[in-house]
C-alpha cells in the first residue's frame, strides 16, 4: 500500500537478516518476495539506485527460493565489472549463479560483435566511385567497436563514430549507405534478445 512505498529502505544486511529469520521460522521465501511484496520493492530500490550486485549475492546464495530475484538483479549487472566479485561474493554467489552471471554478459558481448560483421550495402557501381572506400570506412569502425565491445555498450559509443566515418566519405550515396548501417546496428542492438542462463525466459 502507499504506507508501505513511503517507508525508507533499511540497509541490505537488514534484508539479509530478514530473509533468513523468514527460512528459520520456515515462512516460504518465493511468497514472501513475489513482485507484490514490500521486500521485492526493497530490494528492487537495491538494484535501482544502490548495489544490485549486493542484491544478486543475496539472492543465489538463497537459490532456488530466491532464484527469482537473482533473474530480476541480473537486468542491472550488465555493466558489472567481475573485478568487483570478492572471493566472499563468489563464495556465496556459488559457482553455478556465477557461471550463469558470466555467460549472460559474455553472451551479450558476442552477440554486439555479431552485429558488426555484415558490411553496409553498396550502392549501385557508379565510375566515380570506388565501393572499396565503402567497406574500408566500416572496417575501421568495427575495429573500434570491437575493442569496445561490452554488454551494454551504449548508443552514445555507436554515435561518436558515426559522423566522422559518415564525413571522411566523399560520395554522397557511399554517406547514405554508411549512416543506414550505423542506424541498423543501433537499431539490432537495441532488439537484441540475449537467453539468459538464470531463466527459461528472455531478458533484453
Amino acid at each position: 500500500n502507499d504506507g508501505c512505498d513511503r517507508v525508507a529502505t533499511p540497509p541490505m544486511s537488514e534484508i539479509s537478516s530478514a530473509i533468513r529469520a523468514l527460512k528459520e521460522y520456515g515462512i516460504p521465501l518465493k511468497a514472501s518476495t513475489s513482485s507484490n511484496s514490500m521486500l521485492f520493492r526493497m530490494l528492487s530500490d537495491h538494484c535501482q539506485k544502490s548495489d544490485p550486485l549486493q542484491v544478486y549475492t543475496l539472492a543465489a546464495s538463497h537459490a532456488p527460493d530466491l532464484h527469482h530475484i537473482a533473474v530480476y538483479a541480473s537486468r542491472f549487472l550488465l555493466s558489472l565489472d567481475f573485478c568487483r566479485i570478492t572471493d566472499e561474493m563468489a563464495t556465496s554467489i556459488g559457482a553455478i549463479y556465477l557461471l550463469r552471471l558470466y555467460t549472460l554478459l559474455s553472451g551479450r558481448t558476442r552477440e554486439f560483435k555479431r552485429l558488426l560483421i555484415s558490411p553496409p550495402q553498396p550502392h549501385e557501381p557508379l565510375p566515380q566511385c570506388d565501393a572499396k572506400i565503402l567497406r574500408e570506412a566500416w572496417t575501421l569502425v568495427t575495429a573500434f567497436l570491437i575493442w569496445a565491445a561490452s554488454p551494454d555498450v551504449k548508443d552514445a559509443t555507436i554515435n561518436k563514430l558515426k559522423e566522422p566515418a559518415v564525413n571522411k566519405l566523399q560520395c554522397k550515396y557511399c554517406k547514405v549507405h554508411l549512416e543506414r548501417r550505423f542506424d541498423t546496428l543501433k537499431q539490432s542492438w537495441s532488439e537484441v534478445q540475449v537467453f539468459n542462463p538464470l531463466t527459461p525466459n528472455i531478458i533484453r
